[in-house]
């Protein structure tokens, strides 16, 4: 992980731990036990590759550029006007991690 720290966010970089939290559709508990304790436990990692999110009047909304927070649905069209979706995919595969995490 110290790895990925170091790398800018990309969805690669979700996919790949995303993928070794599971085998043949079987859980890997000790790999998601380590992913998961870097990435609540461990402040660089947080802030290297989490995405802030936070329920404010009932819409979800992520943290993006920064200091600017955004809904889902503003971040989608934010990511497409910006960075041809990179950020908003990148989100998604975040969510996809921690589902694996909890699989």
């Amino acid at each position: 992980l110290s790895f990925c720290r170091k790398q800018k966010r990309t969805v690669r970089i979700m996919d790949s731990l995303s993928v070794i939290c599971s085998c043949q559709g079987e859980a890997v508990q000790s790999n998601q036990n380590d992913i998961t304790e870097v990435l609540l436990e461990d402040t660089p990692t947080i802030n290297a590759l989490m995405v802030p999110v936070r329920l404010e009047d009932d819409v979800a909304e992520v943290k993006y550029n920064g200091n600017d927070w955004a809904s889902v649905e503003e971040l989608a069209q934010l990511s497409l006007d910006e960075d041809n979706f990179a950020s908003y995919n990148y989100l998604l595969a975040s969510i996809d991690l921690c589902s694996e995490v909890s699989y």
